[in-house]
């Protein structure tokens, strides 16, 4: 039986994408894994800390940590932990949590820590999300956490907000960074690590995986469930929007917005045979339409997106971020492993 739909995962290229940005920034990287690895899976994850000498990897929530403990690495939490969440660090020994608020600290206060913990702290540059804004509340935090046993403060970081701002922004995160001998200082991601030379390790999500010509690690392709052949006249999908204006063939394909292609990417093309098709009416929960010519059968695959039709091209059709188009994959068929 075979998959009608189904994602491949270059496990050698995202290798190759961590060791092609070592190289250019001569730093460390961490690789972010939040959201299942940008919904790569769990597999993925687990390929990728075994193959790799990885000190770490950023995970968004404490709930998304506990799932790679079994890995053996070193988990940075990006979110400050919820209180109800503190109570597990001691039998949690992979586990090292982001510091981005006077009562994070206030709570660990509270702990009898058996083991050592690492703790980073976040600064607020410009996203007003999460970390410290107020050096002296900053200040404030070192001191009390100097205090707790078992405690190490190993790391700071924050986040840029955009590219064009972010020498101001770096300026403002020194002010911070003298506070404390760290060990260990990453600001940098997939946007600013070309640019900004600071620090000893970049935390890079995006890149890590791909999505242009050269770096895409991934591959979304189905096969056609059914080929048609209509007549000038007829129409094709919901509210009969798509007219046929000459007798064509359409094909349709396993893959609609329940699956990540959505209902705005009508109109977008997808690739048989290194040809471009393009899809039309609108697109189902978990069907597509696309116009053919007789070459195509039910055997031949087409790609939804790929290096040779890249989450870039996507993302530009969108309007949006490629992390948005990564992310949005929902794959209910097999994900698989190539390296």
């Amino acid at each position: 039986m075979r998959d009608l739909l189904w994602m491949e995962i270059d496990l050698n290229q995202i290798i190759e994408n961590i060791n092609v940005i070592q190289k250019a920034t001569r730093k460390k990287v961490i690789p972010v894994i939040k959201s299942e690895a940008y919904n790569l899976g769990d597999s993925a994850i687990n390929h990728l800390t075994n193959n790799l000498d990885l000190d770490y990897v950023a995970v968004v929530d404490f709930q998304e940590a506990r799932k790679i403990f079994k890995l053996k690495k070193e988990v940075l939490v990006l979110n400050s932990l919820d209180y109800s969440e503190y109570q597990y660090i001691n039998d949690s020994p992979y586990l090292v949590i982001s510091i981005n608020k006077l009562p994070d600290a206030s709570h660990l206060e509270k702990l009898n820590l058996s083991r050592k913990l690492k703790v980073h702290l976040q600064v607020d540059t410009g996203m007003n999300r999460l970390g410290f804004k107020d050096l002296n509340e900053f200040k404030e935090a070192i001191n009390r956490l100097k205090k707790i046993d078992n405690l190490e403060i190993e790391g700071i970081y924050t986040h840029f907000s955009s590219l064009k701002n972010a020498t101001n922004q770096l300026e403002k995160f020194k002010e911070f960074d003298k506070v404390y001998n760290f060990k260990i200082v990453h600001l940098c991601a997939t946007s600013t690590y070309n640019y900004i030379d600071y620090g000893n390790y970049v935390r890079v999500g995006l890149d890590v995986y791909g999505t242009n010509k050269v770096n895409q690690a991934i591959k979304v392709a189905c096969f056609p469930i059914e080929i048609r052949s209509i007549k000038a006249g007829e129409t094709v999908g919901y509210d009969e929007e798509f007219i046929a204006k000459q007798d064509m063939k359409i094909a349709v394909l396993s893959i609609g917005y329940a699956n990540g292609f959505r209902r705005s990417l009508q109109g977008y093309t997808v690739m048989a045979n290194n040809k471009l098709y393009k899809t039309i009416g609108k697109v189902c929960m978990n069907h597509l339409f696309v116009e053919i010519d007789e070459s195509i059968t039910y055997d031949t695959e087409f790609i939804i997106t790929s290096k040779l039709h890249p989450i870039d091209e996507m993302a530009k059709y969108l309007k949006t971020t490629q992390h948005e188009i990564l992310c949005m994959f929902n794959i209910n068929a097999r994900k698989y492993l190539k390296d």
